[in-house]
This record gives C-alpha cells, structure tokens and sequence, in this order.
C-alpha cells in the first residue's frame, strides 16, 4: 500500500462540505485541478469520506 500524505490545503467540491461554497472560487478549482489529476493517474483514492475536516478553529468550525 501506498501512502501519500501533505499539507496540500487545495478547496474542491470532491472533499470539501456542501456548506462551504465560497471556498470553491475559479481559482481553488484550478489549484485542485493538478491533484485530482495526479491522484487518478496513480489509482490513488481518499482516505477519509467528504465533508471531514482536516483542521478546526478555535471558533470550531
């Protein structure tokens, strides 16, 4: 098994919540467009199911 692992903090649809739309601007689409790119061509897959947060503030969201 393969692990890769980073502090990518790229915004997309495909792990993000519903409920953070405005994260998704042109320019986070094409950020994570290279990783999404990668990640198919190397069979790669998420580990964790959308929506669950990487990090939480002190505000906790």
């Amino acid at each position: 098994m393969d692990v890769w692992v980073g502090d990518f903090n790229r915004h997309h649809p495909m792990w993000d919540r519903d409920e953070d739309q405005r994260l998704f601007t042109g320019r986070n689409l094409d950020d994570a467009k290279q990783l999404i790119e990668m990640t198919a061509e190397w069979g790669l897959e998420m580990a964790l199911p959308k929506g669950i947060p990487m990090l939480r503030n002190s505000k906790g969201n």
